[in-house]
């Protein structure tokens, strides 16, 4: 999905609904994920916890390399119910997810795969619900404008809104 679209808001939500928060473990960038942390992440959860399992969230899934993939394919193949990993990249990295390892095909055909799209109106009336709640005056128009200037980012335009209407300071 586009930059601030939900993509790791939506692998948190999955993350509560098939992990306690104890058994959750999220990493910013596939970079953090060394072939090192993947088998101690294989031998930490061999057991089935008391509650309900654990999840693993990878943010920026697309820096994977050929290491990387060998080791979690193999962790795959034997993956307990109990574990969950959920993979998250920008439109940008889908196009080159794990593009430099050689054979990722096996591990890719075993993930279930997610298009978020930006919803522009659904985004743009939340967008206005939020100024209106901070006291300003936004259309669903002006919402939907924000939206488009900010290429699909809700976050992006949250910042224009607070920049421009809410006369916050923004860092550059």
């Amino acid at each position: 999905g586009p930059t601030g679209s939900g993509k790791t808001t939506i692998a948190r939500l999955i993350a509560a609904e098939v992990a306690d928060p104890w058994g959750v473990t999220e990493f910013d960038s596939a970079s953090e994920l060394t072939a090192d942390v993947i088998r101690q992440c294989t031998n930490d959860k061999r057991s089935r916890p008391f509650g309900r399992g654990y999840c693993y969230i990878v943010n920026e899934a697309h820096g994977f390399r050929q290491d990387q993939v060998e080791r979690l394919l193999g962790l795959i193949e034997t993956l307990p119910h109990w574990q969950t990993w959920v993979f998250t990249t920008t439109d940008k990295g889908q196009q080159n997810l794990m593009f430099d390892c050689d054979d990722a095909g096996p591990l890719l055909g075993r993930c279930t795969k997610l298009k978020l799209v930006a919803a522009e109106f659904e985004f743009a009336k939340n967008l206005a619900k939020q100024a209106r709640a901070e006291g300003v005056e936004l259309t669903v128009q002006e919402a939907s404008q924000m939206l488009r200037r900010a290429k699909g980012s809700y976050r992006g335009a949250i910042v224009e809104l607070e920049a421009t209407k809410l006369g916050a300071s923004v860092l550059v």
